[in-house]
């Protein structure tokens, strides 16, 4: 059996960790802003914002919605990539707030210390090197 061809068709899961998660963090980079949903207060619990619903629907794409709750099973899909992990340090620096609001208004927010705990275990091989 020639096992060649089957060898070119093959996908290398790793690299396609690698492209979704620089996918995912750029997505987040340009979707996320303060007020994403333009809520009017933000002392109301997000319970008692009647509209709610569909201000996620009109701010939150689709897109956005998926790399804010999958970028970093992506990422740690993939050992440490020096470059992704600047984008990553960014990301940290500029935009968490924003993506822990998105994560709240997408009731995923309790997934939030299992997310900071994945990556950051990712990041520790940059502080290795």
């Amino acid at each position: 059996m020639d096992h060649s061809h089957a060898r070119q068709n093959t996908v290398e899961i790793g690299e396609i960790h690698l492209d979704l998660g620089f996918a995912c963090v750029r997505v987040m980079e340009d979707g996320l802003c303060f007020n994403i949903c333009k809520l009017e207060n933000s002392y109301l619990l997000n319970s008692q914002v009647e509209d709610l619903d569909v201000r996620i629907q009109n701010y939150i794409p689709p897109h956005l919605g998926y790399a804010c709750r999958f970028w970093i099973a992506h990422i740690e899909g993939i050992k440490f990539h020096y470059g992704l992990g600047k984008e990553v340090e960014a990301f940290f620096k500029e935009r968490v707030l924003f993506w822990m609001e998105v994560l709240s208004l997408l009731k995923t927010m309790n997934n939030a210390p299992g997310y900071f705990a994945g990556i950051a275990e990712w990041m520790k091989v940059s502080l290795v090197h």
